[in-house]
């Protein structure tokens, strides 16, 4: 792999960067900037980031959440009140959809695995397999216990392995046993973990505005 391969994800990540610091969201603004740079340093990205972190430390980015009042926490109490304590219905899922989750959750001891490509994938092989599988598992579309765990597992793998500098690491320091009993696996604990949710990932690698998050996944 060349960083000349990674110039089209740093633009992604780029783009993704705008946006966000467009809507005041300096924090995303910045994580993504920082990942365009180890894909493919550029001055755009490096003006961008600029802009960026002048912009967060003045304050000017606005934040997300507005402080609750008396009066909407009143509100929301008095609506806790009143909800059943009762379970919500059990979403349905297949056998297959199911199969997904324990492939991914149960059985497979390191990212290679996770994606079902060979530690010899190129990052072609990587991003097929891993947008072929975020389809399979999205929560969205798949309702089976520990769907959104192995979403997550399958974007940090891909994050990971699609990085050269991650990913060499990872050859060369990620080998040891994974014990598939732990809900969280053994492989997260050493280091290799990406800075980006697992939702984040799926925008970047389906590209910047997340145009695939509403197609249909046949059963």
């Amino acid at each position: 792999m060349t960083i000349e391969g990674n110039k089209d994800e740093a633009d992604k990540c780029i783009d993704i960067a705008q946006n966000a610091f467009s809507a005041g969201d300096t924090e995303k603004a910045e994580r993504f900037l920082l990942k365009a740079e180890r894909l493919y340093p550029s001055a755009r990205a490096k003006e961008l980031l600029t802009r960026v972190r002048a912009a967060g430390s003045s304050g000017n980015a606005s934040k997300r959440t507005p402080p609750s009042t008396p009066s909407s926490s009143t509100e929301e109490n008095v609506r806790k009140r009143k909800t059943p304590s009762h379970q919500p219905p059990q979403r349905e899922y297949t056998q297959e959809q199911l199969e997904a989750v324990r492939r991914v959750n149960t059985k497979c001891k390191d990212y290679y695995e996770i994606l079902g490509v060979t530690k010899e994938a190129t990052d072609s092989d990587i991003k097929k397999s891993y947008k072929k599988l975020a389809l399979q598992l999205h929560p969205d579309k798949n309702h089976a216990p520990g769907a959104a765990e192995a979403f997550k597992a399958i974007g940090n793998a891909a994050a990971i392995l699609t990085d050269p500098e991650k990913r060499k690491q990872y050859d060369l320091r990620g080998e040891e046993p994974v014990q598939p009993q732990h809900t969280h696996h053994q492989y997260y604990a050493r280091g290799f973990e990406s800075d980006l949710t697992a939702e984040e990932l799926f925008n970047m690698f389906f590209g910047a505005t997340g145009e695939c998050k509403h197609v249909s996944v046949s059963k």
